[in-house]
This record gives structure tokens, C-alpha cells and sequence, in this order.
């Protein structure tokens, strides 16, 4: 992930952000420069001497449980969902949306999608 924030004293500041899998050792988001960007896009490696910084902080100011990556957030929905089938009328989860304050979170909600793309409705005329 690339973020990009303009600052009236720096201009255009850019940050390189990736997330690692259980299986590298890592799950969490990592900031790293952009040749360590770069070779974790070729190679889905981080090479080992590339500089990185754990990212600990959050502009997310939700309060609500976050997952770090959209695929982790299904997977995490999937569970809720399942565990819910026996409670009929409960109000449960329908979908994981990202955050708006920080691209690097996502969260829950029951509330259904508010804004459906332009072919969710050309499919239904279908």
C-alpha cells in the first residue's frame, strides 16, 4: 500500500506500507522505502537487510474491532456469521467495509452496502 499526504511546508509526502503473512513470521502492516517496496512486489519476499518500521500507530478513531488487511476481515466476518446461524433475529454482521481514517484497517457493520456500484443494478435487470 502507497499513502501520499501534502504538507504546505514538504509537499507531497509519500510512505510505503506492506503486510506480511503468518507464514513469513510477520503479520502486521511494516513501512519500508521504496526498494524494499519494490522487491516485495517482485519476489513477495522483504529483502533482509531493507530497513522497515513496525507500524503501531492508528489514525482510526472508530473505537470498533479492526482486522489489518480485507481478506483477514472476510475470514474474521465468515466466523461471526457462522457462529450466528443458531440465533435467529439476531442482529449480526453483513459485511467488512474499510476504514475511513485509516486505509489500513477494516471493520464490520450490519448495516447493508449504501452505495451500490452502477452494475449491481444492470445484474438484477439481468
Amino acid at each position: 500500500m502507497v499513502t501520499a499526504r501534502y504538507t504546505l511546508n514538504k509537499g507531497w509526502s509519500t510512505r510505503f506500507y506492506v503486510i506480511g503473512s503468518v507464514d513469513d513470521g510477520w503479520a502486521a502492516w511494516l513501512r519500508v522505502r521504496r526498494g524494499g517496496l519494490v522487491h516485495f512486489i517482485a519476489t513477495d519476499l522483504l529483502p533482509l537487510d531493507a530497513p522497515c518500521w513496525p507500524v503501531s500507530d492508528s489514525k482510526c478513531r472508530c473505537g470498533k474491532h479492526a482486522e489489518p488487511t480485507r481478506w483477514r476481515a472476510l475470514h474474521v466476518l465468515a466466523g461471526i456469521q457462522l457462529d450466528r446461524l443458531r440465533d435467529e433475529g439476531a442482529e449480526q454482521e453483513k459485511r467488512a467495509y474499510r476504514c475511513r481514517y485509516d486505509a489500513r484497517r477494516w471493520h464490520f457493520t450490519s448495516q447493508a452496502e449504501q452505495n451500490p456500484g452502477p452494475w449491481k443494478g444492470a445484474a438484477a435487470a439481468l
